[in-house]
């Protein structure tokens, strides 16, 4: 009973309370494991960060902006395969981690589609906000390299993506 009760603290010490997806500790854990399993190499990061949520925050309350994270946080884990690992690192960056990934045409293509499910407006009781989200794409760790660099690449690209006029994504191989 003791060890299941020790367990069940442990998920919940890696999970997101608001979203139900991997918290930031869970998120590192995640990534030391598959770099233990030597799965850096076909890995792409999407470090997501959503565009123009403080305003609903401001203007329409915290309760609104959970709802917003809430509902994004269940389109991504919809739109990305079983296998793919979705986290929120605080406030409003998320972060996905995909798995067994030979090309960054296909990290590609799931930026795109978080792109696109951010830029969907979010019905939250008689409102529809309008949001959207950029996305830093690392892809694939170099034997040697930790994860924390992949991260600090991806965190990096993300915020060329918002410079570059938000509601896109930016690339690079790491």
């Amino acid at each position: 009973m003791h060890r299941q009760e020790t367990g069940r603290l442990l998920e919940l010490a890696h999970r997101d309370v608001l979203t139900g997806v991997l918290n930031r500790a869970g998120f590192e854990t995640f990534l030391e494991r598959c770099l233990e399993q030597n799965q850096g190499a076909e890995m792409a990061l999407l470090y997501i960060d959503l565009d123009h949520f403080k305003p609903v925050n401001d203007q329409h309350g915290h309760p609104v902006g959970d709802q917003v994270l809430q509902q994004f946080a269940a389109r991504i884990r919809n739109a990305v395969r079983p296998s793919d690992t979705v986290a929120r690192l605080g406030g409003d960056e998320f972060a996905v981690v995909l798995l067994g990934v030979r090309d960054l045409d296909s990290a590609h293509r799931v930026a795109d589609k978080v792109v696109t499910l951010a830029r969907t407006p979010f019905e939250i009781e008689s409102l529809s906000l309008n949001v959207g989200a950029s996305v830093g794409v690392a892809f694939g760790i170099k034997p040697g390299t930790g994860w924390r660099d992949f991260v600090a690449t991806a965190d990096s690209l993300l915020y060329q993506a918002k410079r570059s006029g938000r509601g896109q994504h930016a690339s690079v191989l790491h």
